[in-house]
């Protein structure tokens, strides 16, 4: 939790809650095939209510549409994590552009750290 809490105070510059956009599929949901839903992944689903309670803004951000979309939305209802938004800026940060929300965080099963990718396909090129 420590490095967590160094990446919010080093990039939440707004002085707004943290805002963070968190992908669904193998994120959120575990063993699902889509375009189902699988179940919970409790201890992100636990961590991010806790954020939520604490001010944070929750954006699900994922490639779903229509009623898969309709789907993840409702799964996160049920596991008491209603997004403040969903594939879009958070309402007082509309504007700022629409090719990628804006967040303090992103999570996602296929994220990487640029100095992780750096240190992997530097050795390998190598």
């Amino acid at each position: 939790m420590k490095k967590l809490n160094h990446t919010i105070e080093k990039y939440n510059l707004t002085g707004n809650p943290e805002i963070i956009a968190v992908d669904f599929d193998s994120t959120l949901s575990l063993g699902g095939a889509f375009p189902g839903v699988g179940e919970p992944n409790e201890p992100l689903f636990a961590i991010l209510r806790k954020m939520q309670e604490q001010g944070s803004k929750i954006i699900l951000w994922t490639c779903r549409g229509d009623e898969s979309l309709k789907a993840a939305v409702e799964f996160m209802k049920a596991n008491n994590l209603p997004p403040d938004a969903v594939n879009e800026n958070i309402l007082h940060l509309r504007g700022l552009g629409e090719a990628k929300v804006y967040a303090d965080i992103y999570i996602d099963d296929r994220a990487c750290l640029p100095e992780s990718f750096i240190k992997q396909f530097s050795a390998e090129a190598g």
